[in-house]
């Protein structure tokens, strides 16, 4: 009789295409139902920052087939569906940050829109993608504290729109912290971006909670655009709001590391600390630094005048990036 309870199983309002499609068929639509949210939400970005063909192809590349998304779809089923939901809380989050603070109205409705992107996480059944984007949400505001009414309105937006999730999960599930906490990423990070799993892998057998393969090319390229071209002199650069999104993002990275977590998150609030495998935090800044990227990677491309080799280089690396993930 709980089964409803269980805030891991969709009840978005598609799931009723169930009693129309057989449960294989409805799984591949549900797929490309969330993909073609997914692509919207990227080309909110895409528009918003007026990225050319070659970055936005950069973007699309590493948000849709990196090895986070990919190898837990695998394990974890439609319960990753509200992965799909990222590039809105990424791009309504960068706006908010950009907005102007006297702004009420612009603060009040950035505020609605996380809420409800976040809210969406729970109605697709994604808790623990739900859990890291709240915790991302809640560090991004204490940091930008002069925009706590976005914070607190994403909040009381997010448990009012999915209290049909939130309150039935807390009366009939134990609040406390999770007692087994994982350890998170230690020396096999580097690893973690640059080789896909094997047999002799030293974490084989729970290698989807690891890994997070993009490739040593696309590492590199997310480690140049991202976050050290942000700090090279000239105009190279287009993305100036390191201290409203870099520090959130790198308490994230931190957070997903060794054990961390038991220092730098409080134990006590509830849902956070129901989280207890640190390594799944690290998608939040890998995405954060893959927008960053993809800016930065857009005026990298003007300060050569649109030049037609620069394009053809970065073009052969999308395709290289994208083939090493075949």
């Amino acid at each position: 009789g709980r089964f409803l309870v269980a805030p891991s199983y969709t009840i978005a309002p598609h799931v009723l295409l169930i009693y129309f499609l057989d449960s294989s068929t409805f799984y591949l639509v549900n797929l490309l139902l969330m993909y073609s949210v997914g692509f919207y939400g990227c080309i909110l970005i895409k528009k918003h920052y007026s990225l050319g063909l070659v970055p936005f192809t950069f973007l699309f590349i590493l948000f849709n087939f990196n090895g986070y998304f990919v190898e837990k779809y695998v394990a974890y089923g439609d319960a990753q569906m509200g992965y799909f939901l990222m590039p809105f809380i990424i791009i309504y989050v960068f706006r908010a940050s950009e907005a102007v603070i006297k702004n009420l109205r612009t603060q009040i409705r950035f505020g609605l829109l996380i809420g409800i992107a976040l809210s969406g996480m729970l109605w697709l059944g994604s808790l623990h993608i739900f859990l890291s984007c709240v915790t991302f949400v809640l560090i991004w505001g204490l940091v930008n504290y002069k925009l706590w009414k976005v914070l607190l309105i994403s909040f009381a937006t997010a448990i009012i729109t999915s209290s049909i999730r939130i309150f039935p999960a807390l009366v009939t599930v134990d609040t406390g912290s999770r007692s087994e906490l994982w350890t998170g990423y230690t020396s096999n990070i580097i690893f973690a971006f640059i080789k896909l799993p094997t047999l002799i892998s030293p974490w084989f057998f729970h290698s989807w909670e690891y890994s997070f393969y993009l490739g040593a090319m696309g590492a590199c390229a997310l480690i140049y655009f991202g976050y050290a071209g942000s700090f090279m002199k000239g105009k190279r650069v287009q993305f100036s709001g390191w201290y409203s999104l870099g520090i959130p993002s790198l308490y994230m990275l931190v957070l997903s590391i060794g054990n961390f977590k038991k220092y730098l998150l409080p134990d006590f609030m509830p849902l956070i600390n129901k989280e207890y495998i640190p390594s799944r935090y690290i998608f939040i800044p890998v995405l954060v630094f893959t927008v960053i990227a993809s800016i930065n990677m857009n005026e990298f491309i003007k300060k050569y005048n649109n030049s037609n080799k620069v394009k053809f280089t970065l073009s052969v690396l999308c395709f290289l990036i994208a083939d090493r993930k075949s």
